[in-house]
């Protein structure tokens, strides 16, 4: 360095000494640009073409490229090639995206330690909808198949189709199977026209006792025998009024719930004409004292009894009534308290709310008799099953035969259908219910308020 003039007072005061500082050898060039076309992404090495040469890049020093203040790729030196002047660095850490061709790289200093994470900051408006709908994908696995659904409705029928060409010719008889089952019998034919009368045969005399005959095994019976008599598979009408067929035991004058024996009887009351104000007529099957069974219907000062079951010594057990005074049928079941004894509240000595939870009320389909088209056959039917019902309360249930123990199958002689009284339920549930008023008025009363009464719905 040479000083070629100095101004007194200029740089420094009178009388200062100048010394010339010796040259200092020239450091390494750390920074440069570079042209090539490189894409910002982490995890990749970079690849730069320098424009200056001989530059200071060595590994492991850290760098960054820089293409914009927010665009840029930063991370160790890989390896500087001299030659080449090519610098390729290992990028872990970037900003931004996209390609870019004009960089400045220098030294950078070391990522410091994560600082804390801070607060969420608010939710963003959304963003724009994505781009077109992707094709639709392949086919996935067909799912296992579901429970078959109920049976819809028949569709209406359809258009009667193109007629098809001529028939084609006859094949060959082919030969003859073997003979099946023989069929059923057919239906019964009509009835053929009534032959020629024959010849009357000669009237033999009866007895003239002014008693009633009738003429069997080509002999004379009495139909009409006096009250006392016997007359053994006979058709009796008594002096009572009554007619029946007599089983050998004496006959008496009893009304028509008083007759005790073993006969199946049809009577009138006596003196009436059938169709009167006060009249009473009996078909039944009475056994002894002790027991028996009968069905009549009785009309007396227009009372109405279109039936009635007797048991025992003349009490009824059910009857099917109508009421003037109020014009309806009633369907009955004895309830007189003159009849019954050790009458005490059902709920105090059966837990009624265990029977009730045990009925199991049903939904089912009758089964299609051979009769019977599919559009005949009843479905969703609601109802009980007797064979159930009969371990919850057999007092509803009338049993039949067992397929189980007796091998018997309907139509067979001696197969029973079983049969339920669903009135028989309504006791348990009438108790079922009182209990659980007493429980709703029970909780009201501890929440602070009153049971309240039902009150009457408006008519529409």
């Amino acid at each position: 360095m040479t000083v070629k003039s100095i101004t007194p007072g200029a740089l420094s005061p009178p009388g200062a000494t100048v010394v010339a500082a010796p040259y200092a050898p020239a450091g390494p060039i750390i920074w440069g640009d570079s042209t090539s076309n490189v894409e910002i992404a982490v995890g990749e090495q970079a690849t730069f073409v320098m424009e200056q040469f001989n530059l200071g890049f060595v590994p492991p020093m850290r760098v960054r490229a820089s293409a914009a203040p927010d665009q840029w790729i930063e991370g160790p030196v890989v390896s500087y090639d001299f030659e080449e002047n090519e610098l390729v660095i290992s990028a872990d850490l970037v900003s931004g995206f996209g390609a870019h061709s004009a960089w400045f790289i220098t030294i950078a200093g070391e990522p410091g330690q994560r600082g804390p994470e801070g607060p969420q900051g608010p939710q963003g408006p959304p963003g724009q909808a994505g781009g077109p709908e992707g094709p639709i994908g392949p086919e996935g696995p067909r799912g296992p198949q579901g429970e078959q659904g109920e049976q819809g409705e028949q569709g209406p029928q359809g258009e009667q189709g193109i007629e098809g060409g001529p028939p084609g010719p006859v094949g060959p008889e082919g030969p003859q199977g073997p003979q099946g089952e023989q069929g059923g019998f057919g239906p019964v034919g009509p009835q053929g026209p009534p032959g020629e009368r024959g010849p009357e045969g000669p009237v033999g005399e009866a007895p003239g006792d002014g008693n009633a005959y009738g003429r069997s095994s080509g002999s004379w019976q009495p139909v009409l025998p006096s009250v006392g008599g016997t007359l053994s598979g006979q058709l009796v009408m008594g002096s009572n009024g009554g007619v029946w067929i007599q089983n050998g035991a004496p006959l008496t004058s009893a009304g028509y719930h008083g007759a005790h024996m073993n006969a199946c009887m049809v009577s009138f009351s006596a003196g009436q004409a059938f169709g009167g104000n006060n009249q009473s007529w009996a078909l039944g099957c009475v056994s002894g004292l002790a027991g028996g069974g009968g069905l009549f219907c009785r009309i007396e000062n227009q009372d109405v009894s279109f039936a009635g079951w007797l048991w025992g010594d003349g009490v009824m057990i059910g009857s099917i009534t109508r009421n003037n005074a109020t014009g309806g049928v009633s369907y009955n079941e004895t309830s007189d308290v003159r009849l019954k004894e050790n009458i005490r509240d059902l709920a105090d000595e059966i837990d009624v709310g265990s029977i009730v939870d045990a009925i199991k009320p049903r939904l089912f389909d009758w089964r299609r008799q051979e009769h019977q088209s599919e559009s005949d056959q009843l479905r969703n039917v609601p109802g009980f099953v007797g064979q159930e019902l009969i371990e919850v309360a057999p007092s509803a249930v009338s049993p039949g035969s067992s397929d189980d123990i007796t091998g018997l199958k309907f139509g067979d002689e001696g197969y029973r259908i079983w049969g339920i009284d669903a009135a028989k339920l309504l006791p348990y549930l009438i108790a079922e219910l009182q209990a659980l008023r007493r429980r709703v008025a029970e909780l009201e009363s501890a929440a602070g308020g009153e049971a309240k009464k039902p009150t009457k719905r408006a008519r529409r």
